[in-house]
């Protein structure tokens, strides 16, 4: 309308103006279009890349049309599997259909009368069924745990998956003889070691392009290539190289490559790009000089305690110089200036994802802050369809460590408190809120058709629930009585799905634990701890104890599968894991409250430490107790000792099927020998041996806790003294006099020899590493001199 009252009239051009509208092909990629010009025919753009044209005034432009694309798959399949299980019931009479809807409709009954009513029961924890507590002790589980099978809102899972075998070309494997100091490896020998990488290493951490094949792995970056050959020794057997051919090139290479690795990150040479035609340089830092640091990592170096573990040192060495080249910004060269080279492209953002993910995961195993630098170009290129091959298990392993990064960051970001814990009363929101974060992160991952999850990404999954209940065990009298049980029992279940799972997944592939990394067998070792500490608490009643006892005793067996050789790490927490739970026994019978954390300084591993702090403080201070009758304590200890040893080589001998039969015959040796300590007498005491009745707890825990041959030892400072005369020495360790470490020796891992009790000589013993009796004298002074040592031994400092 106008001002004076007239109606407004449109010119002959104005009315005539129609609306520019875009072709759909042109609305989608941005591009100028002409198709107001050309209708009805096509506009110029589609015309000339022969595209359809089509105008559409209600259309919206998509993100990654490939990805709706994949949607659509994947509906179209659920779709079809829903079907398919109705017609499958329709088969089925013994399943009970839904009622009628006049079934439905009709009036309820009435209710019972009052004096029918049960009382109300105790609170059990959640489970898949219902069950009742029995009467007497349980003695196996009380509810059947299903693991392989996996439900959302009434559509199955996919099965759960063994992890992947990686498969290339053959002529990939050639490569010609190598050395490196006094190690030689044939062409045979590199051939069967890099098969033995590819097909079960590196789908683990699949950080390395394996399709640019040995030998040029070796031009470009020779220290990587002597990584994967110190990995794949770790375990081998073949026809090429025996097992006792791998031990000894394994502890042979071991102090090379740890002199190269340190050469590499002290005096790096950064400004040099390796070429394949060039000769190959030691210490040159590149992004294949990282792969190797992360994979020294993942399979550090045999040691006997965690603190001489080398993963937190060696993860620090690869972020840094990761930073240092250029990998956090990738495309970029380390002087800032960008480059276009799609393949080096690919090979820093797969390294620089495979830093953070696994600097979470070390970081999160002993309890330490992580480092982790993902921005969101970097998170978009683990999305399924990026422009950059990532491959899905690496892709998955960051969606898992980023929630653990934000678990972390999340309950340990208060700056009013020394240890930066958040305050009890904000932590159980929280802890809901990460639980319904990683509920929804279990779906999207366990219900991706496309790219299942295998076993150890899966148990990843399953361990960051774990890590969430740990924090139930903090400030435990500041909870609600019911929110604690609730939190303790969400704890114990997901210890019990981290270790059942690892127990179904060695079943589907008996090579799980054989390969498995050292961080993982913490996350089974930290499973089992909470397990014992709960079944030996108050919230017993509340729990499924058969079951945990079940799963602590698989999880013996699984660390145990895991060792390499006598004395490392896993064989030692196995043995730890025995003596821990008639520990924890007997101090809930006396009545002592160890509930309650001591440690907390660890973050999501604080409740793992302040078990092997009880384990320490609890030993040294009942070896210091006044005994009534030593010499029946002795010998019962010393007999313990035999039988604890014959058990241990027992399982040893039935942990891996594949035994040879010269193992097995040496075995029988043992066992058979008239003058061994292993008599019948206690075989058939073994038999009869479970969790619960061992009879000197803590002798037994003191003696695993003082044997580590295969930590460092000290090195003596004094100028006028020889190596011998310098191992003698008060300072050195008391165990250089006597051990050789392994470079030293001429024969690494020597056969199992008799247990037989010998007389007490004035000459030196040499001890091998298959020998618990390092020494014979249980009280002597250097096993806890002060509090210092027996804190640094498990890697723990008091604050």
């Amino acid at each position: 309308m106008s001002t004076d009252g007239q109606p407004l009239v449109k010119t002959d051009k104005e009315a005539t103006r129609s609306k520019k509208i875009a072709c759909v092909e042109c609305r989608q990629q941005k591009a100028k279009c002409d198709a107001h010009e050309t209708a009805p025919e096509p506009c110029t753009r589609c015309k000339r890349r022969k595209l359809p044209c089509e105008l559409k005034s209600d259309y919206k432009r998509t993100y990654k049309r490939a990805k709706i694309a994949q949607l659509e798959k994947e509906y179209e399949f659920l779709r079809q599997r829903l079907q398919g299980d109705v017609r499958s019931m329709e088969y089925a009479p013994q399943i009970t259909t839904l009622p009628p809807l006049n079934a439905v409709t009709a009036p309820l009954p009435a209710p019972p009368p009052p004096q029918t009513i049960p009382p109300i029961l105790p609170f059990v924890s959640p489970s898949p069924s219902p069950a009742t507590a029995p009467a007497t002790a349980p003695t196996g589980p009380a509810v059947m745990r299903n693991m392989t099978e996996s439900t959302f809102f009434g559509t199955k899972g996919p099965d759960p998956v063994a992890v992947p075998r990686v498969h290339i070309d053959p002529s990939l494997y050639m490569c010609s003889p190598k050395s490196l100091g006094d190690v030689n490896l044939s062409e045979d020998q590199i051939r069967a070691l890099f098969y033995e990488y590819v097909e079960r290493y590196h789908p683990i951490l699949p950080v390395v392009d394996v399709h640019k094949g040995v030998e040029k792995l070796y031009k470009l970056c020779p220290v990587l290539f002597w990584t994967i050959m110190y990995t794949g020794l770790r375990k081998h057997q073949s026809s090429t190289i025996s097992r006792e051919e791998s031990s000894r090139l394994y502890f042979a290479l071991s102090p090379i490559l740890k002199s190269a690795l340190a050469e590499l990150a002290i005096a790096p040479i950064t400004r040099y790009a390796p070429a394949e035609m060039e000769e190959a340089i030691l210490n040159v830092s590149s992004v294949f000089s990282v792969q190797a640091l992360l994979i020294y990592t993942y399979w550090p170096p045999l040691k006997s305690s965690l603190s001489a573990d080398a993963s937190w040192n060696s993860i620090g060495m690869a972020i840094f110089q990761a930073i240092r080249i250029g990998l956090h910004v990738p495309g970029h060269s380390s002087d800032g200036m960008k480059t276009n080279n799609m393949d080096l492209l690919q090979e820093q953002v797969r390294t620089w994802l495979c830093c953070n993910a696994v600097s979470q995961i070390i970081g999160t195993a002993f309890g330490f802050p992580s480092f982790v630098q993902l921005d969101t170009s970097l998170l978009m290129s683990c999305k399924p369809n990026s422009a950059l091959e990532i491959p899905d298990s690496l892709r998955q392993m960051v969606e898992i460590q980023l929630f653990e990064d934000c678990l972390a960051k999340t309950l340990n970001s208060n700056p009013l408190d020394p240890l930066r814990l958040v305050d009890a009363s904000e932590r159980l929101p929280l802890l809901q809120l990460l639980h319904n974060q990683l509920d929804q992160l279990e779906i999207k991952l366990l219900m991706d058709f496309a790219h299942p999850v295998d076993d150890m990404l899966r148990m990843n999954l399953y361990a960051a629930r774990l890590h969430i209940t740990t924090y139930y065990f903090l400030d435990t009298d500041r909870i609600a009585p019911f929110e604690l049980t609730k939190g303790m029992t969400k704890a114990y279940n997901a210890a019990l799905a981290v270790i059942m799972h690892c127990k179904d997944a060695q079943a589907r592939d008996k090579g799980f634990m054989k390969y498995m990394p050292g961080v993982h067998v913490l996350t089974i070792w930290q499973a089992a701890f909470i397990i014992a500490k709960l079944v030996h608490s108050s919230y017993s009643s509340f729990v499924d104890v058969g079951a945990g006892k079940e799963a602590y005793q698989s999880a013996i067996n699984l660390v145990l599968k895991a060792s390499v050789v006598k004395h490392d790490m896993a064989h030692r927490s196995s043995g730890i894991m025995r003596s821990l739970w008639p520990l924890f026994k007997t101090l809930h019978e006396r009545g002592d409250e160890f509930q309650k954390v001591t440690v907390r300084s660890r973050m999501a591993a604080s409740v793992f430490f302040d078990c092997l702090w009880i384990l320490r403080e609890k030993s040294g201070m009942i070896k210091l107790a006044p005994r009534d009758s030593s010499s029946n304590v002795d010998s019962g200890a010393a007999d313990e000792e035999s039988e604890s040893e014959a058990y241990e080589d027992a399982v040893d001998s039935n942990s891996e099927p594949e035994a040879t039969p010269d193992e097995q015959q040496i075995s029988k040796d043992v066992h058979d020998t008239p003058g061994s300590s292993i008599s019948s007498q206690s075989r058939r005491r073994r038999k009869q041996r479970s969790l619960s009745n061992t009879l000197h707890p803590e002798s037994s825990a003191r003696k695993i806790i003082k044997t580590i041959p295969l930590d460092p030892q000290p090195i003596a400072l004094s100028d006028k003294q020889d190596r011998s005369s310098a191992a003698s020495s008060s300072k050195a360790s008391p165990f250089l006099s006597q051990y050789k470490s392994p470079p030293e020796q001429a024969q690494v891992q020597p056969e199992r020899t008799k247990k037989t009790r010998k007389s007490d000589t004035s000459e030196t013993r040499e001890f091998p590493l298959d020998s618990w009796e390092m020494v014979t004298d249980i009280d002597s002074d250097f096993l806890f001199k002060n509090i210092d040592t027996v804190m640094d031994v498990f890697g723990f400092h008091a604050e």
